[in-house]
């Protein structure tokens, strides 16, 4: 069963997505996919919604994970630990919820 980590987010007054973006590629994306836990992680800036809607968000992640739990674990201790907490510096508002493929309903997590 695929699982997946889905975040929006919302930057701190102050900073801006170009400041963000050179932040990811230098060192969110390096620690994130070095992670046991992680399978893959892409993260993107939010440009437009549906029929003109004004974004509600500046950025989201995709996260494909082997577990939620070591996912957690990753993120709570190390260098995992210090990524989240610099990650939650930089913003106003975060969404994040935990995604199984339609295949898997009905099976145990």
């Amino acid at each position: 069963m695929r699982k997946f980590v889905v975040s929006y987010f919302t930057l701190a007054e102050g900073d801006t997505i170009e400041a963000y973006s050179e932040w990811s590629l230098s060192y969110a994306r390096p620690v994130m996919r070095a992670m046991p836990s992680v399978l893959s992680f892409l993260d993107f800036r939010v440009v437009g919604a549906m029929e003109g809607a004004t974004p509600e968000h500046d950025g989201c992640e995709i996260i494909e994970v082997t577990d939620f739990a070591a996912f957690e674990a990753d993120n709570a201790d190390g260098e995992g630990g210090v990524l989240a907490s610099k990650w939650r510096e930089r913003l106003e508002a975060w969404s994040i919820g935990y995604l199984t493929d339609l295949e898997a309903v009905g099976a145990r997590e």
